[in-house]
């Protein structure tokens, strides 16, 4: 276990290096002069200021271990166009993003993870081909055609949940108490977010447990007079679970592409509202630390995996 958990640091290491030093390298990306490409409307001694701010004066070398300094220190620049420090936009942003992963997640596992045990037990049976049917259409829905129709009936023509621009945090009291108009306004966003991954969780474990339930210890159980039910949720679900929480640590990435379409339709002040907005000014600086949040945020969350499954599956350990 000991040499598994140093061989995933050190792989976490590798790839966060790899991931600041790519967007890092996006401001740089620009064509010409990266401070003339923000301001183009500056004169030659504003573009010269503009670039001993940003560093851009220096070697690209220094310029990286420079930025990489700041970033530990939480500082990620200031908007070229806002002139709000980065770390303090997404600090506000952040936790949306959050709020909206976790819900959406638990309503894909409480959804997925039933009617996927269920529908293995009798392969081909009703309850397994309307599943699957149904999975198979969900997954083919793209999110952006999803939010228009839960926008345009659940909250235009029906009002049964609350409209775009309604803010998730109301003033006043503290997150807890208004815990109740936070989740009321997150909830339709959250489903529109679940569908897709219900619709992965469902087929992968699924199939796995249709595989799991053929196994031989599985016949050895029935042999025994376990209940259907213990052997399903006790015996057979947990070695199936490895792809699902595989899968789930690698969905965090389209979650996050997601996020930024469902956050600018519900006019929701997460980081894809802020990101698209960084990109109409443009502000290069905003849209760097944006990249950076979500890109370690992607890598940590399959990291997190990676030290879940041992537990659920020693033998990933030993491998």
């Amino acid at each position: 276990m000991t040499r598994y958990l140093l061989q995933r640091v050190a792989a976490l290491i590798g790839i966060l290096v790899l991931v600041s030093i790519g967007c890092f390298y996006l401001v740089h990306l620009l064509p010409g002069n990266p401070a003339a490409s923000i301001c183009p409307q500056c004169y030659p001694a504003q573009i010269l200021a503009l670039d001993k701010q940003l560093g851009l004066d220096k070697p690209v070398y220094e310029q990286y271990f420079i930025w990489i300094g700041n970033v530990f220190h939480g500082n990620l620049g200031i908007g070229t166009k806002s002139g709000v420090p980065v770390s303090t936009l997404i600090g506000s942003s952040y936790k949306l993003d959050i709020e909206l992963i976790v819900l959406s997640q638990l309503m894909a596992f409480l959804i997925a993870i039933p009617l996927s045990v269920y529908s293995a037990r009798r392969p081909g049976g009703v309850l397994d081909q309307t599943s699957t049917s149904t999975s198979f259409a969900l997954f083919c829905l793209p999110s952006f055609i999803v939010v228009v129709w839960a926008v345009n009936l659940l909250t235009i023509h029906w009002s049964f949940f609350k409209g775009p621009g309604t803010n998730p945090y109301p003033t006043g009291g503290s997150w807890l108490s208004n815990i109740g108009t936070n989740l009321w306004v997150l909830t339709l966003p959250a489903i529109v977010l679940a569908l897709g991954s219900i619709a992965i969780y469902f087929r992968l474990l699924r199939s796995e447990m249709v595989f799991t339930l053929q196994e031989e210890y599985i016949t050895a159980a029935r042999s025994k007079g376990l209940t259907t039910n213990r052997i399903l949720w006790r015996h057979a679900l947990r070695p199936s679970s490895i792809t699902m929480l595989t899968s789930a640590g690698n969905n965090i990435a389209f979650l996050i592409t997601g996020l930024f379409i469902v956050e600018v339709k519900f006019a929701l002040p997460g980081l894809g509202y802020d990101l698209i907005q960084a990109i109409a000014a443009p502000d290069y600086v905003t849209i760097q630390g944006i990249a950076l949040v979500a890109a370690v945020t992607v890598v940590v969350a399959n990291f997190a995996i990676d030290l879940i499954t041992p537990f659920i599956d020693p033998r990933i350990a030993r491998a």
